[in-house]
């Protein structure tokens, strides 16, 4: 053996004894940054993974202005049974309730739940994939900071990263939340947002849209909002950059003034849950008031024909007609006797 090749044969064995051993009855699938662990057969969407990997991890260091880890594990579990138990084998819990996927920045590793993907979707494997990743790309900053970001700026920055945009449907639902006072402030919804939550979910919708309008206002973008971060600014000077108001609370009142500046209440009442809860009321109310009142009028008319019934039945009896052509002989009046009587 070479002396030349010793040390870089060493590493590798070192880098082997570190790896986790692969279970029986899974395989895996190489690609550039990526290993992709699947069930022996099920390789279709592993293959998919590791084919859109490179593009993916590369649309997430733009987004953010930060480095994917330049090795990453990512686990394709077919069943929800088989993603329980793999995180559980990872982290030694159970991931949150309805997870698409979970990200484990500690080992540069996130498994995805198969079963959960719905191309066309912010369920898809892409905009999961690349979730995933800025979830591990921003796990150096948070220790660099000492502390975790905030859920709703985290899970924000990630679904920017993600490249998920706003539509105008939930756009339209933000204001009108906005208007009727449903729109909770952000810090009081981080206990709606655990890792590897559906990004569909109401919350990870508003944590989205006001980190994304952070970044449309921003110079710079969301790189230099992640830039202030990671030289350990206060997250209020992060948003002071983006928004230009002193504090977090400041720049969400200003957000949710412009929702509702930029759509009508007649919009905003059309995609209110409780306007069409109303609507739905006032349906069942006028079908209830229909059978009543069809109710109440054959009432009335059985109760009229009843008291025709009665009336006839109480009636004195008619007398008899006088036989036709008038004048006969009353009865028992003597009649002419036979000849000769």
């Amino acid at each position: 053996m070479s002396r030349a090749l010793a040390p870089a044969l060493a590493a590798l064995a070192a880098l082997a004894a570190l790896a986790p051993a692969q279970e029986p009855g899974w395989s895996h699938v190489d690609g550039p940054g990526v290993r992709v662990e699947h069930w022996a057969g099920h390789t279709a969407t592993a293959r998919r993974l590791a084919s859109v990997y490179a593009e993916a991890s590369a649309d997430v260091e733009r987004a953010l202005g930060l480095p994917v880890p330049a090795r990453v594990l990512a686990v394709v579990a077919p069943t929800d049974g088989e993603f329980e138990r793999r995180v559980r084998g990872f982290v030694g819990v159970a991931p949150p309730e309805g997870a698409l996927a979970v990200a484990l920045p500690g080992r540069d590793t996130l498994v995805v739940r198969e079963v959960g993907l719905q191309e066309g979707t912010t369920s898809a494997l892409g905009p999961t994939l690349r979730h995933e990743l800025a979830h591990l790309a921003l796990a150096p900053l948070s220790r660099a900071r000492g502390h975790r970001l905030e859920r709703w700026l985290e899970e924000g920055l990630a679904e920017v990263a993600s490249g998920r945009r706003l539509e105008r449907g939930e756009e339209l639902d933000l204001a009108g939340w906005a208007r009727f006072g449903q729109l909770p402030r952000l810090a009081e919804r981080d206990h709606d947002l655990p890792v590897g939550a559906g990004a569909g979910s109401r919350a990870y919708l508003e944590a989205f849209a006001f980190v994304d309008w952070l970044a449309r206002r921003a110079p710079g973008g969301a790189p230099a909002l992640v830039s202030r971060l990671a030289s350990g600014a206060h997250t209020d000077e992060v948003v002071y950059l983006g928004a230009g108001f002193p504090t977090v609370a400041d720049a969400e009142l200003e957000w949710r003034l412009e929702l509702i500046e930029a759509h009508s209440i007649l919009e905003a009442l059309v995609r209110s849950v409780p306007f069409w809860s109303l609507v739905a009321l006032g349906a069942v109310v006028a079908w209830v008031r229909l059978r009543f009142v069809r109710r109440r009028q054959w009432a009335e008319l059985e109760a009229a024909d009843r008291a025709d019934a009665a009336r006839a039945a109480a009636a004195p009896a008619a007398p008899d007609e006088a036989p036709p052509g008038g004048g006969g002989a009353p009865p028992g009046a003597d009649l002419p006797g036979p000849p000769g009587a």
